[in-house]
């Protein structure tokens, strides 16, 4: 009797314990899809980045210990063809903006403080031609001559 009710224990902890991994993992998931990132951009910023494209870098790093506020995230998104009507919809500029371009690497939280963890292929090289954007003290920037949107919200 006593085996009968130990191994039911172990089953039942056995089958809790992979609920809860599954249940994880698809949490998981969840956060670091395409369609959540998009979502996380359009609720910040109200700019709905088109689905027709790929992420090809994505880092987050939770800021633990600076209060309620939102996590540094940079993402790269890689389109196989322009999004022209996205660009023009929203405003992009193509006028070369010093302070925007200053702000963006050495402003609170800006791209330089975690600039190490990042691989060099997926730093966007702003000498090159592009647009940007800032809204809510989001950074966006979009190489034209390689199709990449590069989107950069600091906490």
């Amino acid at each position: 009797m006593k085996k009968a009710k130990r191994f039911l224990t172990v089953l039942l902890a056995g089958i809790m314990i992979s609920f809860c991994v599954f249940f994880i993992s698809c949490n998981l998931e969840n956060k670091n899809s395409k369609k959540n990132t998009i979502k996380v951009v359009a609720y910040i910023t109200k700019i709905e980045i088109p689905e027709d494209c790929e992420i090809v870098y994505k880092y987050t790093r939770n800021n633990v210990g600076w209060g309620p506020g939102r996590n540094t995230q940079y993402t790269v998104f890689k389109f196989e063809v322009e999004p022209t009507e996205f660009l023009n919809d929203n405003g992009f500029s193509s006028e070369r903006d010093i302070k925007n371009e200053n702000d963006f690497y050495n402003g609170d939280f800006g791209f330089n403080t975690y600039i190490s963890e990042y691989p060099d292929e997926f730093i966007p090289d702003l000498e090159n031609e592009y647009l940007w954007l800032t809204v809510e003290r989001v950074y966006f920037f979009y190489l034209k001559e390689i199709l990449t949107l590069y989107v950069y919200i600091p906490a």
